[in-house]
């Protein structure tokens, strides 16, 4: 596999991450839960991003 082969599927695995967080945020009914899984998905996000513009 190539490197940006790896990058990407990285990048797609960081997207899905995010996503996860995001619907479980949703569903949880913890204040301080929802708050600390939607900063989770802020970090996968930004990393997914910072990710893709490497492999530019």
């Amino acid at each position: 596999m190539a490197k940006y082969q790896k990058q990407a599927s990285l990048a797609e695995v960081k997207q899905a991450l995010a996503a996860k967080c995001e619907r479980l945020a949703q569903t949880t009914g913890s204040k301080p839960k929802r708050k600390s899984l939607l900063h989770h998905a802020a970090i996968f996000r930004r990393q997914a991003v910072d990710i893709r513009l490497q492999s530019e």
